[in-house]
């Protein structure tokens, strides 16, 4: 089995791992191959869950979402759409990295916190 897999999916039983909800029958979805107890099965997922995390994985093991198993039997609309999904995940990591680095800038840029002094009043029991 492949490591990823996409596909129309071909009943409306599973799940998406992500958002817990339903995947059509029909809809496209995208799989990672797990392992457990000996099987392999794919947790599927809808392409609006995918992560940038996801996507980077996918080109470092396959070279690009054009390179999933399944990719070449999608119609031409399918596989636009399947492509998107992959933008819009590397979208979304370069957004957090931008930022991750105003933030850091930020975080230099700061004057250095006044310390408060408190104190302490003690009482006398008699």
């Amino acid at each position: 089995m492949d490591s990823y897999m996409v596909e129309p999916a071909k009943s409306g039983r599973s799940l998406c791992k992500v958002s817990k909800e339903v995947i059509e029958k029909g809809e496209l979805r995208f799989g990672s191959l797990v392992e457990f107890g000996g099987r392999a099965s794919y947790q599927w997922r809808k392409l609006s869950c995918i992560t940038p995390k996801v996507a980077s994985n996918v080109v470092a093991k396959v070279g690009g979402p054009d390179r999933v198993s399944g990719f070449d039997a999608l119609s031409p609309k399918q596989k636009v759409q399947f492509l998107k999904a992959f933008k819009a995940a590397e979208k979304q990591s370069k957004a957090a990295k931008e930022t991750k680095s105003s933030k850091e800038v930020m975080k230099t840029t700061k004057k250095p916190a006044e310390v408060v002094k408190t104190t302490k009043k003690t009482t006398r029991m008699s």
